[in-house]
């Protein structure tokens, strides 16, 4: 969705260019219910370990975006793209994109870390919080959340102004304080599963029927810019019904090889597109133009995956055993 609508013209189809934030609201739903999945199993094997999950975490993900980063400065450097500012680098290596807004220099090319940014500030906040409350408290410290969600969007909106106070330049949608719920349906789908009887009882309500009213819910949402809140809790439904009957036609065609396989490059491809389908770059242009840009992006995207990310995730995993092998057991939150 989100390469769809960056590589698509306005003129062409406006429709799909609207569709682009949407798809990474179903990515912020799907990465709260896998990472909050593992925080359980950890939970459940003895405790979380906050220092071992942000170490994980940091060979998972800073490695293939720096590289992105450098990539791009480099390339500015040399005249290629358009030089990249030590600012620019700066503020999307420590994943502040969501609060910076445009600045005299800035070039198109790390637009997308604001959803990065959010991904790590969540990393950062929700670990700590289920490791210190524990999963039977967060069951009710979540729902609180998702309710106060609505209504700090509603009172920034109208009394606190933050967008103009604050951040100027940075639309609120693009900001942590006011996407954060997205990740949050996926969290809270996560404890749902562990509670007994809840996973029976999903698996019956979500058929197909449910499933398909869903689907044409989220449509309307999309189309005509609903609340996030809605779109948060239709996205949970339609992630919760794949899972809960993976050999539904939806889920036959999630576990296609080659689904699976752009879900193994889905990061990678992810950094790398703006430089081949964000249709506001103009130099070079001739990298943008169909095919060259697919052929780029997945050559990219499969060099990133197998040479950086694949060799980074083993280290983090490695160092991690290392170090639990000889500390002692984990005290649960």
């Amino acid at each position: 969705m989100v390469i769809a609508s960056h590589g698509v013209p306005a003129q062409v189809a406006p429709w799909l260019r609207a569709v682009g934030p949407h798809g990474v609201h179903v990515f912020f739903v799907i990465s709260g219910f896998l990472i909050t999945g593992k925080l359980l199993e950890e939970e459940a094997a003895g405790g979380v370990r906050l220092a071992d999950f942000y170490r994980r975490r940091a060979f998972r993900i800073l490695p293939p975006a720096l590289l992105f980063l450098s990539a791009v400065a480099a390339l500015g450097a040399a005249g290629v793209l358009v030089p990249m500012l030590w600012r620019e680098w700066m503020v999307g290596a420590l994943f502040l994109t969501s609060y910076v807004g445009r600045y005299p220099g800035r070039t198109p090319y790390t637009g997308h870390f604001w959803s990065l940014a959010v991904e790590e500030h969540f990393y950062l906040l929700f670990p700590f919080l289920l490791a210190r409350a524990g999963s039977r408290r967060l069951r009710w410290i979540l729902p609180a959340l998702l309710a106060a969600a609505p209504l700090w969007r509603w009172a920034d909106a109208t009394f606190v102004d933050l967008e103009h106070r604050a951040f100027p330049g940075v639309h609120p949608e693009l900001r942590t304080d006011h996407v954060f719920d997205l990740l949050l349906y996926g969290c809270g789908l996560a404890l749902l599963f562990r509670v007994p009887g809840w996973r029976d009882r999903l698996s019956r309500w979500l058929g197909t029927p449910v499933l398909l009213a869903l689907t044409a819910a989220l449509v309307a949402l999309v189309w005509l810019e609903g609340p996030i809140s809605l779109e948060g809790l239709c996205i949970a439904g339609l992630l919760a019904g794949t899972v809960l009957h993976p050999g539904a036609p939806l889920g036959r065609f999630l576990e296609w090889a080659p689904m699976r396989r752009i879900g193994d490059l889905s990061y990678s491809a992810y950094l790398w597109q703006q430089l081949f389908f964000v249709a506001v770059m103009r130099e070079p242009e001739w990298p943008q133009r169909f095919p060259l840009n697919v052929a780029f992006l997945l050559l990219l995207s499969f060099a990133s995956y197998r040479l950086v990310e694949q060799p980074a995730i083993r280290l983090g995993r490695q160092l991690v055993a290392r170090r639990r092998a000889g500390s002692s057991p984990a005290v649960a939150g």
